[in-house]
C-alpha cells in the first residue's frame, strides 16, 4: 500500500550496499515463495506439539473479578457470540463466516490468497475478519476449562479451532494473505493447546490436526517473511516472535536449530525497533502496547522452554516498560497519539471487562493497568519509580528519560521518543515533538509536531484525536492524522508532512517535518518546555512551542511562528469529550472560553495582532472504528510574521 514515489524517495536514503542487500533478499523471497506450495501440500508433518510450563503469571488472571470475566467471556463464546474489542459482541455461531467484514457484510472468496485484492475501497475492511481469525479469544476459553473443568468449554475451543483449519485451507481465503496474521493466530492456537494440556486418548487426531496446522503456520510466515532492508516494523517483528513460540512449543527435525536462530533474531529486532528510552520507533502509542506484548510473550517463552534472554533484549524490554509507566495516567491509560487499530497478542483481563461491561463509546483500546502489572510482576523494583534519573540535576541526568522534579510539578523527558511528561497541580501534560516514525519511513504517524494533551484529575482536557479508519474510510483516515486534527498549529494550511489523497497511500507520509529537542529549564519560580519543527520548512517558516508553568494552576503555551512574509495561522485544540464552551468572551485583551465539564477550567488567547475564536465540531477515537464528538476551539489570524500567540489554561483545584 505504498506508492512508487514512497518506495524511490526510501530508496534514495540508502548506500548502495543496503541496496543490492534489498535486491537479493527479494529474490530469496520468491524463491521461498515458489517452495511453500509443494512443502504445505506434501501431507507430512514432521512435527509434535510440546507443552511448555505456564508463563508465571496465573496470579494475574486468577483474581475473583478476573476469573468472572474470563468465564464470562467464555460463556458468550460457547453461545456463538463473539466479544471483540473493538467491534462488540457478534452473534456470528459457533461455525462463523471466517472471510467476511461483518461491518459491512462483504466477503473475500476462498481462492489462492496471493490472487486476492486485500485492500477494495469499497467500504469494506479487511482488518474485520482478520481480527476474528486471530483467534484470540479460544485461549480464554482455555482459561475457562482450566478454572472449572467444565467440558463446554473444551469442547467449544476444540470445536471452533477445527472449523478454523477445515473452512480456511492453508494459502487459501483472506486470513492466509499476510505473515503477520499467521503469526498471531498460531500463537493464539499454541496458548490453547498448552491451557488444554495434557491431552486425552480421545483426542489425538484433533491435536495431530492442530499440529498440523501450525507446521503450515510456521512454512507460511518463513515463506513469506514482512522483512526488509528498507522498511520493516512491527509486521516483522510479529513474525519473528510467532516463528520462535512454533519453534519452541513444536518438536521435531530442524525445530531446535529453528529455536537458537529466531531467539536471536527477536533479540536483534529489538534494538533495531525500539528506541534507548523505551519507546517504539514507529511513533505511535498504540504501536508501542503491541510490540511490548511482542517482546514480553518472547521473553516469557523463552523463560518457559528454559532458554536465557539476552540481557541486552532484557533491558531494552524494561525500557519499553518504563516508558509505559512514564506516559500512562494514574488510571493506567495513555493517550492516543499515533496510529492505533487496537492490536493485542494476548488478551489481558482488563480487555475481557472492556469486552463485558463497557458499551462501544466507553471503551479505551490503550486502558493497559493490566499491561503495566504484567511489567511490575516481571521487574517488581522497577514499579516504584517513572526515572532513572530521580533526584539528580537535570544537566547531570541519564539522556533515557530525564527527570525533574520540585514540590508541585514533575517532568519526565524521553529524548528520542520526543516526548516531555508533566505532572503539575493535578494536571497530567503531554508534550510531543516525536522524530517521524521508522527514521522518517514510517507508516504509523501523524502530523501532531508539537501537539500537547492534558488531563486533569484522570479526565481529558485536550485530547489527541485517535485513529477510527484506515481502508474503510480514505478520507477519515486522512483527515484524523492531518494537522487540523490535533493541538498544534498550521500555516496557510499547509500539512506538516505532506498527505497523499492516493488510495495507495494508506500507510505513507511525507517526511518534511524534522524535529529539535525538547529542552527544559527550571528555576525557583518556573519551569519552561521548548522545541520547534520544521515542517513548514518549504515555506521558509519554523514553528516553536514554549510550555512554561509556576506553582499555580495555570499552563502557559507560547506558539512562535517566525519567518518572511504575511501568512495565515491557526492553532487547533481538541477538548475532550466530557467538556464544552460555556462562553466566548473579550476581556481585556484576551479572549477568554470558560469551560464546563468536571471542575471549572478557562482558556485565555491572546497575540499582538487580532484573531478570532471559533468553536467547531470534531471527532476523536478511543476504539478502532468508533468515534465520539467533541469541541475543537480554533484560534485564527493572518499577519507578518514572526508572531506569536499565548495561549493559557487555568483549572479549579
Amino acid at each position: 500500500m505504498r506508492p512508487l514515489s514512497f518506495v524511490l524517495r526510501v530508496a534514495s536514503r540508502e548506500s548502495p550496499l543496503v541496496l543490492g542487500k534489498e535486491f537479493i533478499w527479494r529474490i530469496q523471497k520468491q524463491w521461498r515463495r515458489a517452495r511453500f506450495a509443494p512443502l504445505s501440500s506434501n501431507g507430512r508433518c514432521p512435527v509434535r506439539f510440546r507443552c511448555l510450563p505456564h508463563f508465571g503469571l496465573d496470579s494475574l488472571w486468577l483474581s475473583e473479578q478476573n476469573r468472572a470475566r474470563i468465564l464470562g467471556i467464555a460463556n458468550l463464546l460457547c453461545e456463538g457470540r463473539f466479544p471483540l474489542l473493538s467491534y462488540g459482541t457478534m452473534a456470528l455461531g459457533r461455525s462463523p463466516q471466517w472471510n467476511l467484514d461483518f461491518v459491512s457484510v462483504q466477503d473475500w472468496p476462498m481462492i489462492p490468497a496471493d490472487r486476492l485484492t486485500v485492500v477494495r475501497f469499497d467500504g469494506s475492511d479487511v482488518k474485520a475478519p482478520w481480527e476474528l481469525s486471530r483467534l484470540q479469544f479460544l485461549p480464554i476459553l482455555g482459561w475457562a476449562y482450566r478454572l472449572g473443568q467444565e467440558e463446554r468449554y473444551r469442547d467449544a475451543a476444540r470445536a471452533i479451532t477445527l472449523d478454523w483449519i477445515e473452512r480456511n485451507p492453508t494459502g487459501m481465503g483472506v486470513n492466509w494473505t499476510t505473515a503477520m496474521e499467521a503469526a498471531l493466530r498460531a500463537l493464539s492456537l499454541l496458548f490453547l493447546v498448552q491451557h488444554l494440556w495434557p491431552m486425552r486418548p480421545d483426542e489425538q487426531g484433533w491435536l495431530d490436526r492442530v499440529a498440523r496446522s501450525l507446521w503450515d503456520h510456521l512454512l507460511f510466515i518463513e515463506a513469506h517473511l514482512e522483512f526488509s532492508h528498507l522498511v520493516r516494523g512491527n509486521h516483522y517483528f510479529s513474525n519473528l516472535v510467532g516463528l520462535l513460540g512454533l519453534a519452541l512449543f513444536l518438536d521435531g527435525e530442524g525445530m531446535e536449530e529453528r529455536r537458537r536462530l529466531y531467539a536471536r533474531r527477536v533479540e536483534r529486532e529489538i534494538r533495531h525497533q525500539v528506541r534507548e528510552d523505551g519507546g517504539d520507533f514507529e511513533a505511535s502509542a498504540g504501536y508501542h502496547v503491541l510490540v511490548v506484548q511482542m517482546c514480553t510473550t518472547a521473553f516469557l517463552m523463552m523463560r518457559a522452554a528454559g532458554m536465557q534472554p539476552a540481557s541486552s533484549f532484557e533491558s531494552r524490554l524494561r525500557q519499553m516498560y518504563r516508558w509505559l509507566r512514564i506516559v500512562a495516567d494514574d488510571q493506567g491509560r495513555l493517550p492516543h497519539f499515533g496510529d492505533c487499530d487496537d492490536g493485542r497478542v494476548q488478551w489481558l483481563p482488563s480487555d475481557l471487562g472492556q469486552m463485558l461491561n463497557f458499551p462501544l463509546v466507553q471503551r479505551d483500546s490503550l486502558s493497559v493497568t493490566d499491561l503495566l502489572s504484567v511489567g511490575a510482576m516481571l521487574w517488581p523494583t522497577d514499579s516504584g519509580s517513572c526515572g532513572d534519573g530521580e533526584g539528580q540535576e537535570p544537566n547531570r541526568v541519564s539522556p533515557v528519560g530525564r527527570q525533574w522534579k520540585q514540590e508541585t510539578s514533575k517532568v519526565d523527558l524521553l529524548p528520542e521518543s520526543g516526548i516531555a511528561v508533566v505532572r503539575h497541580a493535578g494536571a497530567q501534560i503531554h508534550f510531543f515533538n516525536m522524530p517521524n516514525g521508522i527514521d522518517g519511513k514510517g507508516s504509523h504517524t501523524h502530523d501532531d509536531k508539537l501537539s500537547v494533551c492534558v488531563r486533569l484529575g484522570g479526565e481529558e482536557w485536550l485530547c489527541d484525536s485517535g485513529t477510527g479508519s484506515y481502508t474503510r474510510d480514505l478520507e477519515r483516515r486522512n483527515r484524523m492524522r492531518s494537522t487540523a486534527a490535533h493541538n498544534t498549529v498550521m500555516v496557510d494550511r499547509l500539512e506538516q508532512n505532506s498527505i497523499s489523497s492516493s488510495s495507495q497511500s494508506v500507510f505513507a507520509l511525507g517526511n518534511e517535518a524534522g524535529v529539535g529537542p525538547i529542552t527544559l529549564e527550571t528555576s525557583p519560580q518556573h519551569c519552561r518546555l521548548k522545541a520547534s519543527h520544521f515542517g513548514y520548512k518549504r515555506a521558509g517558516i519554523v514553528h516553536t512551542r514554549a510550555l512554561s508553568w509556576g506553582r499555580g494552576n495555570e499552563l502557559t503555551i507560547e506558539d512562535e511562528v517566525a519567518g518572511p512574509g504575511e501568512h495565515s495561522v491557526q492553532a487547533n485544540f481538541l477538548l475532550g469529550p466530557a467538556w464544552r464552551v460555556d462562553s466566548v468572551h473579550q476581556q481585556d485583551a484576551e479572549t477568554v472560553c470558560r469551560l464546563a465539564g468536571p471542575r471549572r477550567a478557562e482558556i485565555c488567547f491572546s497575540a499582538p495582532v487580532p484573531l478570532e475564536v471559533n468553536r467547531e465540531v470534531a471527532q476523536v477515537s478511543r476504539l478502532f472504528g468508533c468515534y465520539l464528538d467533541v469541541v475543537m476551539l480554533s484560534v485564527r489570524l493572518a499577519c507578518m510574521l514572526p508572531v506569536t500567540v499565548r495561549t493559557i489554561l487555568r483549572w479549579e483545584s
